[in-house]
Formats: C-alpha cells, sequence, structure tokens
C-alpha cells in the first residue's frame, strides 16, 4: 500500500519526518472513529491513534484501484471539542 500525504495540519506544526513516523503509526495502530463513506473522490474515515500519550487524529481515504491511502489532515485533538477518550466530540 502506498500512502501519499496530502496534509493540512491546522496547527503551526512543521510537517516532519517525525509527524510522517506518527500518521504511519497511527494508520497501523489506530482505531476508526467516523466513517464519511460518502466523502468524493473517495470514502474517508477518522482514525484516532495514540503517539504515546498524545492522542492523534488523521482523516485518510483508500484509493483501493491504486492501492493507496491518501492523507487528508492529521492533528491533535483539542480536548475542549472531544470526549475525555478523544472517540466522540462533545455536546454542543
Amino acid at each position: 500500500m502506498i500512502v501519499l500525504f496530502f496534509v493540512y495540519m491546522p496547527s503551526n506544526e512543521c510537517f516532519s519526518d517525525e509527524s510522517q513516523k506518527n500518521i504511519h503509526h497511527v494508520l497501523e495502530t489506530g482505531e476508526v472513529i467516523e466513517d464519511y463513506k460518502d466523502d468524493i473522490p473517495y470514502p474517508s474515515q477518522l482514525i484516532l491513534g495514540w503517539c504515546g500519550p498524545r492522542p492523534i487524529h488523521v482523516v485518510a481515504a483508500n484509493n483501493p484501484d491504486a492501492q493507496e491511502t491518501i492523507i487528508i489532515t492529521a492533528y491533535e485533538p483539542d480536548s475542549t471539542q472531544w470526549e475525555p477518550d478523544f472517540k466522540r466530540r462533545k455536546k454542543q
């Protein structure tokens, strides 16, 4: 599987080699917490993973024809917007 990085990172964090390693780690070990089946051109998923004590959210789409995963965004979720397990958004 090829992993393509078209990443929007909402913070000022530089897209470093360490960031790429963290994203790969989340893809390999993370848990899908939301499915976006109607996304175009490919369905995507929100994946929660952990890099040490830090939660990381990665939104990725799979293109099975090309056997590639497209990384759309990656970020550390805001604890004021997510439940303590970082799997569910807080009700407003």
